[in-house]
């Protein structure tokens, strides 16, 4: 399995089918998700992604995995006299030699691609701050979470797709600040819960539809008219509106 395929998967999981491939959602997915951002490599110009933009104005960067090549430039180089005269004269000479490093991949990891800062993880792509994850894509600053796709702020979640701080969450979509609930869309502050959609601030409720809550079948039957709306939407426009357009009156 790849990454695409576990987006096929989450799709069919959290959404009722599938809507196309991965790539034809990547500005959808990554819109509201902490941005990565792209240097060159002082020594090789290859590639490197970082995961923070502040950083001064003439700063160098290197790959991860080109610190052997970059610990061998400086272990050669020894500063003249002149250059050890003062603090000052220190300072300029060293501060040349001074690298940040991108594309950081480590402890036990396999295909990882346009990624920084991702430990113990497989398959990961675009992402930031990844640690213990698997089949991620588009996501930032998750811990221990898999099949996550345009998610930020994350932990121990699996299928997920555009959800914003949440822990402990399963099969949701569309959601902020979720915690402990599985089968939600466009929800927020909710703790808890089970099959809840366009509800908001509810703990240990199930089958609500705009905090109405339905007998279980009732519910099951509207759910998948909405779903059936969600799937056409996202493969005609490539996007649908976000939960944070939507509680921030953002028309569209």
């Amino acid at each position: 399995m790849d990454i695409n395929d576990a987006w096929k998967d989450t799709c069919k999981i959290v959404l009722g089918g599938e809507i196309g491939d991965l790539q034809k959602y990547e500005k959808y997915l990554q819109t509201y998700v902490e941005p990565i951002y792209e240097k060159n490599s002082s020594l090789s110009q290859k590639k490197v992604i970082i995961s923070r933009p502040d950083f001064c104005k003439n700063a160098k960067f290197i790959s991860f995995d080109e610190q052997e090549k970059y610990n061998k430039q400086i272990s050669d180089i020894k500063l003249n006299l002149n250059q050890i005269k003062d603090i000052d004269s220190i300072l300029s000479s060293i501060s040349e030699q001074f690298y940040y490093a991108g594309n950081q991949i480590t402890g036990n990891c396999s295909n990882i691609e346009n990624s920084d800062n991702v430990m113990d993880s497989h398959y990961v792509i675009n992402s930031i701050e990844i640690a213990g994850g698997k089949f991620i894509a588009y996501s930032s600053m998750a811990r221990f979470d898999e099949y996550l796709f345009g998610v930020n702020w994350s932990g121990q979640a699996k299928y997920c797709i555009k959800c914003f701080e949440t822990y402990k969450q399963s099969r949701c979509f569309e959601t902020l600040s979720v915690w402990t609930s599985s089968d939600c869309y466009y929800s927020a502050r909710l703790e808890g819960c089970g099959d809840c959609i366009f509800s908001f601030n509810q703990k240990h409720k199930n089958n609500l539809i705009g905090n109405l809550q339905f007998p279980k079948e009732e519910y099951a039957k509207r759910k998948k008219a909405l779903l059936d709306q969600i799937r056409s939407t996202l493969e005609s426009k490539k996007r649908i509106r976000s939960i944070l357009e939507i509680m921030g009156g953002v028309n569209g």
